[in-house]
């Protein structure tokens, strides 16, 4: 309450970095206390909104914005509502009405402010440029709902693989009711697209969970030291599954853990084999925070974790995650006859 009351009355940028320098302590306290991944990731992702919120209504007063005429949206582990610590800025911007060269130049130039605002926050700049200040993704309604339609019916397979993160969005700020048609279409069009949904899939084969055929976890070096990687060999896995599932189920949930109950349900798997997913998932989350928040890095990845590290239940635990996540892929791949 104290962090989110400090967000909501920050009159500028430098009470904005310091109230996001408060919630990474607040994290590091829940973690210590042995609050949940699920919780937790919400939380983060609950003040990260916030900040993102207030930062968008300094600079909308700044640019004469009124935010009745745009939304702000979140895309990736934040459209998600799973954000862990060590996270770069995933966003793009809705705009009402014609898109005329004025009009975007005005909230190019807004969504600039916001983004860097962000960064001196502690959400650094995203270096493959999806952010809100790319004129690619800065777009009126129309726009969004035609580039959804041609990733749907004309994307190639390497088209898919940057777009699948755009299939992941929430609204942070300004009109949700932009999103509205944006929805709509991706739900109407893309389970009836079995090309789509199968590329999506193939796409997510590129990633390998880390158990080998004879049941031992395959490590990665980093440093001289054996690890794993929570995210390239985990977690990512099972988000790319579960959004390949929801979009050809129209299943219009986002985040993970709900996707991938709605799948179970919607495929009519026993609760304990699509709770397993849920497990296994939050575990991984639960590793991938401890590491980030004690802020000790292998080789500058904020998500590897030396294996010697753990003791033999967690390491039993880590095991069977990621078997159930190896799993988990494998009825992806025979679902789509891959």
């Amino acid at each position: 309450k104290h962090i989110s009351m400090g967000i909501r009355s920050a009159s500028d940028l430098p009470s904005l970095v310091l109230c996001a320098k408060d919630i990474r302590r607040f994290a590091k306290n829940l973690i210590g206390q042995g609050v949940q991944a699920k919780q937790l990731t919400r939380l983060i992702s609950d003040l990260n909104d916030l900040i993102c919120q207030r930062s968008i209504d300094l600079n909308a007063q700044k640019y004469h914005l009124d935010l009745k005429n745009f939304a702000w949206i979140a895309l990736g582990s934040e459209g998600r509502s799973e954000q862990t610590i060590a996270t770069d800025q995933d966003n793009a911007l809705v705009f009402s009405g014609e898109a005329s060269d004025a009009v975007r130049e005005k909230y190019l130039a807004f969504a600039l402010d916001v983004n860097q605002g962000l960064d001196a926050c502690g959400y650094p700049l995203c270096k493959g440029n999806v952010m809100a200040s790319n004129p690619e993704i800065c777009l009126s309604e129309t726009e969004w709902i035609n580039q959804f339609i041609r990733w749907i019916d004309q994307g190639s397979g390497e088209n898919l693989l940057k777009a699948s993160i755009y299939f992941d969005f929430r609204c942070i700020a300004g009109n949700p009711d932009l999103l509205i048609k944006m929805k709509e279409i991706i739900l109407s069009h893309a389970p009836q697209n079995q090309r789509f949904t199968k590329q999506l899939a193939d796409n997510s084969l590129r990633m390998k969970a880390s158990i080998n055929w004879h049941g031992g976890m395959d490590t990665i070096k980093l440093d001289g030291k054996e690890c794993i990687d929570l995210k390239r060999q985990g977690t990512a896995i099972l988000v790319d599954a579960a959004r390949v599932y929801a979009l050809a189920h129209a299943i219009p949930e986002t985040n993970t853990r709900e996707r991938l109950i709605a799948i179970g349900k919607a495929l009519r798997i026993p609760d304990s084999e699509y709770m397993s997913w849920v497990t296994a998932f939050e575990y991984l989350q639960m590793l991938r925070l401890t590491i980030q928040i004690d802020g000790v890095e292998i080789a500058r990845n904020p998500n590897a974790i030396e294996l010697s590290s753990l003791n033999d239940i967690d390491r039993r635990i880590l095991k069977e995650s990621l078997s159930v996540t190896r799993n988990f892929q494998q009825r992806l791949e025979r679902s789509f006859d891959l």
